[in-house]
């Protein structure tokens, strides 16, 4: 399927994609256009499920999407199932977990370049991006701000097995009530290299970065967190790590200096 343009909007299904599944044999390519207003009443994926076959999605919006369980916005899963965004925007979708965008599962890979992920809300955790297991997540230049968690992981949130880098990004004005207002993590690779993390809050602990057990910019519970090149500023915590904190860690490293393109 290659969508060229046009709008996908105000459909209902039970189980899960309210708007467009992508299952076996299937490819689905998005260029341009909207995916919005969906509902999901019991599963996942409000807006997008896109489980196999691969596909590119180039522009387009992916907004205002309900589900009852996780991934608002988008989900992208399936065994070894690659899937490419550029300049897409995911923004106003709510979820119980994963607001925004669900990313998980058996090899599957995300690559997202120059995407915005915004103004989405959880019930949960995990309000812009969820990283669940056995998965890979690419993020450069990509804009994560003002997504709204009740639990952790304001921005981008990553689980157990699964491996995430972000390069270049903006993370900035999210917000959870408990850890993690930026970033939280429990993966087992996290690599963050020349990115801005600023603005963010967590009412309970971090504000910069964590990795170990506390964070608001960051919080991390990982055996391997990576932070190169990259600017802590002005993020909030009402409990632990205003910057950045560390604890329970097999590996984690931190070289900060200025060069960032934010």
């Amino acid at each position: 399927v290659n969508m060229y343009g046009g709008k996908i909007s105000n459909n209902t299904a039970t189980k899960f994609s309210g708007g467009v599944y992508v299952g076996k044999d299937a490819m689905f390519n998005m260029h341009g256009g909207a995916v919005c207003y969906n509902v999901t009443e019991t599963d996942v994926a409000g807006g997008i499920r896109h489980d196999a076959g691969g596909g590119n999605y180039t522009g387009g919006e992916v907004y205002g999407n309900t589900c009852a369980r996780s991934g608002g916005g988008i989900v992208v899963g399936g065994a070894n199932n690659k899937v490419t965004m550029k300049n897409v925007k995911i923004y106003e979708n709510t979820a119980k977990i994963g607001g925004g965008l669900v990313h998980q599962g058996n090899g599957a890979v995300l690559e997202m370049e120059d995407c915005e992920i915004y103004n989405n809300t959880v019930s949960q955790d995990a309000a812009g991006v969820y990283v669940a297991t056995y998965c890979y997540y690419y993020a450069n230049n990509c804009h994560i701000h003002d997504n709204a968690a009740p639990g952790n992981g304001g921005g981008v949130y990553s689980w157990a097995t699964s491996d995430v880098y972000l390069t270049d990004c903006l993370i900035e004005n999210n917000e959870a009530k408990a850890q993690g207002g930026g970033v939280w993590t429990r993966g087992d690779a996290f690599y963050i290299t020349g990115c801005t993390i600023r603005n963010n809050t967590a009412t309970s602990h971090g504000g910069g970065a964590c990795t170990g057990m506390m964070g608001s910019a960051t919080h991390a519970w990982t055996p391997g967190m990576q932070i190169k090149d990259t600017l802590f500023e002005n993020n909030t915590s009402g409990g632990i790590g205003g910057g950045i904190a560390a604890e329970d860690v097999a590996d984690a490293s931190l070289h900060l200096c200025e060069r960032r393109k934010w």
